[in-house]
């Protein structure tokens, strides 16, 4: 600063508490005891006057001007006393550009309109994640760039929609994770009797927080951006609208981590007591075919930057997804209480929404508090939990809509009550919910809902999906898998003289029980007996797996075919317990066994074949006929099963028919001794058989379902 402008500093008179004081020495102290400064016509409080002074420097800034100074705040972090924190990714810098030659003078320092909003787009680039890896393991390498609007836009439902400010587009990875890790920051608050949904709603906000802030960034009114009032930004509500259910994303994250392509705008401005209120929407929509997943709507006021007085207009209720409704008593479904974080690091992480009033105690003085803020959408993630997670009895509730509207704050450590209450039906199953959530008896959030109804059944199969080491793995990570699999290994010690658990880990190709030796060439696991009881364990225990996990469906269809009818009244219908299920199925398996002449390897030359009509290229009146020739040709299928539905049995030799060839082929059987006929029972192998034309099935879920 120059001798004049340094003279006239000193000649500047300094206010404190009202009163005049000395005048000011420097730059600095003029920037410390300034009461004010001049925000885009507004009188802000000084920040400085609120942070101590070792949180901020002032900096001359003579390439811009001899009266350019920046008020360069540090903000602090969770990391800042950890090894190495620096480079994990947090907002640590605020600037605030100021002129002050007024202020010379005795007027409020100006904040630098040419430069503000330069420096606010550098906090709402670290706000947004730049330079982060999301949770979702995307990279932010940059903030989306705004597209300029088009004149007679639509949406992607074919509505037309406004897009003033133009349009921005980003995307992400549906990892199989996301759910999980969300789960980790919003569920971990939940009592223990409650376990948390795999998946909620609120889950897809995160990854679009770079398209929000974005979206925010594009408002420019007079050539000034609306997000120089980022740090009196308020996030008023957050509506979704899924078209895809949570099962579907679940399985497509699951499976084939599909990408998801995300587009946004500012629909609107509505100016409102609460501030300017900027409407933001998102499109979520599958990169590969362009599915919608789901619509959001964000809309957040900018405080201190209105002109209006009507309190801001309402959002459509449980995600404006148009679906009909019905009135019903109204009935508490749930109450309970959940413990706000001491700390929001975590959720900034996990979510990519690193808004600094969050996390950093100078950020939230600045801003006019004297703590961080809980992040709004962590109750919003929250209170979906507490309705869509799985009690003792089983309950749970899949969200397919959800608003949740703002009205209070909520502080760090908070004790937040929640009731999640029925208002109302779903015509065609479902509810429709309100979730309150209050503090000390005051309201501070409500969000509404519409659920949808998991149609599901459990279909248990028979022998021939027998794979050594099944469902093994469960029992490090389940406590109910490892407790069916100890009480059946424990059943099978004592009373059938063999371990399971060693039966399906090694397989063994012989092996001796209560003094009878059992032999099979490709391991007992083959032998009916131990295949049905090894079946029937992992089938339990998978059962009791889900159960645990609160994934298993009440009031669901159930059945089982063969083996799979025991099962499914065990493992699902509960009519017995595993050791008298394991007993029944060893008895049924010996029993089959005696009846089919083996060899000394335990082998016996007999097969099961079906006919899939619809895969074999035959229509439903030619079937009989197709089997009668089949019959004819090679002797092999009895008369009494050709009319009927389900398998037919037979040798597979002598192979006179191409379609009855066994495929894979099959090596050469062993000779049918002397005058011996067939017995016509189930085997113990079943193989699928290409009949004429036939084509194998693909395995897997398209994502996402048709």
């Amino acid at each position: 600063m120059s001798e004049e402008a340094a003279g006239r500093l000193g000649a500047a008179p300094a206010v404190a508490d009202g009163v005049l004081a000395a005048p000011v020495a420097d730059a600095k102290e003029l920037v410390q005891v300034a009461p004010h400064v001049l925000w885009n016509g507004h009188l802000t409080v000084n920040p400085a006057t609120v942070l101590d002074d070792d949180a901020y420097n002032v900096v001359a800034r003579p390439d811009v001007a001899e009266d350019a100074y920046d008020l360069d705040i540090r903000l602090d972090t969770h990391w800042d006393s950890t090894p190495g924190g620096d480079a994990i990714h947090a907002v640590r810098r605020l600037v605030v550009p100021l002129r002050l030659a007024r202020a010379w003078d005795g007027a409020a320092p100006l904040v630098d309109p040419e430069r503000i909003s330069e420096t606010m787009n550098d906090l709402l680039r670290a706000t947004a994640g730049v330079g982060a890896v999301s949770i979702t393991g995307d990279h932010v390498d940059h903030l989306p760039e705004v597209r300029p609007a088009q004149a007679g836009a639509t949406d992607v439902l074919g509505r037309p929609t406004t897009q003033p400010f133009g349009t921005i587009h980003g995307s992400f990875t549906l990892a199989s994770t996301l759910g999980h890790d969300h789960a980790s920051v919003t569920a971990d608050a939940l009592p223990s009797d409650l376990s948390a949904a795999p998946f909620v709603p609120d889950a897809l906000l995160g990854p679009c927080w770079p398209v929000v802030y974005a979206a925010l960034g594009s408002v420019v009114e007079d050539g000034m951006p609306l997000i120089e009032g980022l740090l009196g930004a308020v996030h008023l509500d957050h509506t979704i609208d899924l078209h895809l259910t949570l099962h579907q994303l679940q399985e497509a994250a699951a499976t084939t981590s599909p990408t998801i392509n995300v587009t946004g705008w500012v629909a609107a401005l509505e100016e409102s007591s609460a501030g300017r209120v900027v409407d933001v929407r998102l499109e979520l929509t599958d990169a590969t075919d362009g599915t919608v997943v789901a619509l959001m709507r964000e809309r957040f006021a900018i405080r201190g930057r209105a002109s209006g007085n009507a309190v801001p207009s309402a959002p459509e209720l449980a995600g404006g997804t148009g679906r009909e409704t019905a009135p019903a008593a109204r009935r508490i479904l749930r109450r309970t209480t959940v413990t706000a974080p001491a700390d929001m690091t975590a959720f900034a992480r996990v979510t990519g929404d690193f808004n600094p009033i969050h996390t950093s105690y100078n950020a939230a003085h600045v801003a006019g508090m004297e703590a961080p803020l809980v992040h709004g959408m962590w109750l919003s993630a929250t209170a979906q939990q507490v309705a869509a997670s799985t009690a003792a009895d089983g309950s749970r509730h899949v969200l397919a809509g959800w608003t949740y509207v703002m009205t209070g704050p909520v502080e760090l450590s908070d004790d937040v009550e929640i009731t999640v209450e029925r208002t109302g039906l779903v015509v065609g199953g479902g509810y429709v919910l309100e979730v309150v959530c209050r503090i000390n008896g005051e309201v501070v959030s409500r969000g509404t809902a519409v659920t949808t109804p998991e149609p599901t059944a459990y279909v248990y199969p028979g022998q021939g999906i027998q794979a050594p080491g099944m469902g093994l793995d469960e029992m490090n990570s389940s406590k109910a898998a490892r407790e069916i699999w100890e009480r059946a290994d424990a059943h099978t010690r004592a009373e059938l003289g063999f371990s399971v658990i060693n039966l399906v880990r090694d397989n063994p190709t012989e092996m001796t029980a209560r003094g009878v030796t059992y032999r099979h060439p490709e391991g007992l696991l083959n032998l009916t007996q131990f295949t049905q009881v090894a079946l029937a364990t992992v089938a339990i225990t998978t059962t009791a797996r889900l159960a645990e996990a609160g994934a298993l469906v009440d009031s669901a269809a159930f059945a089982g075919h063969s083996l799979g009818e025991y099962t499914a009244l065990s493992a699902y219908g509960r009519v017995m317990p595993v050791e008298t299920t394991i007993s029944i199925v060893f008895q049924r398996g010996s029993t089959m066994h005696s009846l089919v002449p083996r060899d000394a390897d335990g082998a016996s030359n007999y097969r099961m074949g079906a006919l899939r009509p619809n895969q074999a290229g035959i229509k439903a009146d030619e079937v009989e006929a197709y089997v009668r020739s089949i019959s004819e040709a090679t002797g092999e299928i009895p008369p009494d099963r050709q009319p009927q539905p389900g398998p037919a049995c037979g040798t597979p030799w002598p192979a006179r028919s191409r379609a009855w060839t066994p495929w894979p082929p099959t090596p050469a059987p062993r000779p049918r001794p002397a005058g011996q006929e067939p017995l016509h029972v189930r085997p113990r192998h079943r193989r699928a058989l290409p009949l004429r034309g036939a084509a194998p099935r693909r395995a897997g879920v398209p994502w996402p379902p048709a």
